[in-house]
Order: C-alpha cells, then structure tokens, then sequence
C-alpha cells in the first residue's frame, strides 16, 4: 500500500506537473493568439494606410498631371502673347513711319507737279530771241546776288537764279556732274 501510495502519488505529480504545462501551454497559447490578434490588427491598420496613402498619392498624381497640362496650357498663350506683342510693335513701327512716308510722297507728287508746270512753261519759250520782262516774272521767282569780288581788276560775283517750281537748277546741275564720275568709277 505504501507502494501504491507512492506510486499514486507520483502519478498525481505526473498528472499535477502535465497539468501545469497545459495550464502553462494554453496560457502562452492565449498571449501568442491575443499577440497575434493585436499584430494581425496592426497589419489591418497598417493596409488601411497603405490604401490611403496610395489613395493621395493617386490623387498627387492627377494634381501633377493637371498641373503639367496647365503650365503646357499657359505656356502657349505666354508664347502667343510674346508674338502677338512682337507683331503689335512691328505695327507700331510701320505705323509711326507712314506720316513721314506721306510727307515723302506728297513732297515727291508736289515735285512733280512742279516740274510738269515748269516743263509746260519753258516748252512755250524753248526758241524765244529777246528776254523781257514778262518772260523773266513767268520763269524765275528770285535771283540772289552775291559778294563782289575784284579778280585781275575785273569785278565778279556769284548770281544764283532760282526758277519757278524747281529751285536753282545750277545747283542741281554741279550734284549731277559730281555724281557722274563716281558713277562711271563704280
């Protein structure tokens, strides 16, 4: 009996001891289970903000594009703006020239008209034999007289005829000469 006791009793501390590693066992079971319901948790927040990072990012994304396409969009009419400013000052230009070129040309028309009437007046008196005074009032608008000057005991001076609607053809006639040669050098 004291055998059996013994034996009983050491079958209790099996069972004691075996019962203490379940208790010990289903204890660490229920931490690893709640740890790995708090990690699976976490790893459920944690994909949540992975989807809303993702999610900002997607719309960064679209914000970026829009942008891009904006800044394309404001480049152009900056572009076109540049031109059409270039293409205004050109127009400017051309615009402050045309009262000079008027002038130009009117004073180019009158000229002409000038020398068409001189022409029609010195044609009538292309063969005349005697100057008087009606023919000398029609041609020439002024004579300007110069200094007097004594050369080899001769007086000289210098007349400048001015005719009606040419001016001093003289004048007109030294430039001419002048020009010739240089023309003929060329």
């Amino acid at each position: 009996m004291v055998q059996t006791e013994r034996e009983t009793g050491a079958l209790r501390g099996q069972f004691a001891r075996q019962a203490a590693v379940q208790a010990s066992a289903a204890a660490q079971a229920e931490s690893a289970r709640a740890q790995a319901e708090q990690l699976s948790r976490k790893l459920a927040a944690a994909r949540a903000e992975v989807r809303r990072y993702q999610t900002r990012m997607f719309a960064f994304e679209r914000t970026l594009l829009a942008l891009k396409h904006d800044n394309a969009e404001l480049e152009a009419a900056c572009e076109q703006a540049w031109e059409q400013l270039e293409q205004a000052n050109a127009r400017a230009e051309k615009a402050e020239a045309i009262p000079e070129l008027e002038h130009k040309v009117k004073s180019y028309l009158e000229n002409r008209t000038d020398a068409n009437r001189w022409l029609a007046i010195i044609c009538r008196y292309t063969e005349i034999t005697e100057l008087d005074e009606s023919i000398l009032f029609e041609l020439v608008d002024r004579i300007e007289v110069g200094e007097t000057k004594k050369v080899g005991g001769q007086r000289i001076c210098d007349l400048r005829v001015y005719y009606r609607y040419v001016g001093n053809v003289d004048a007109a006639l030294a430039q001419e000469e002048r020009r010739q040669p240089l023309e003929e050098a060329i």
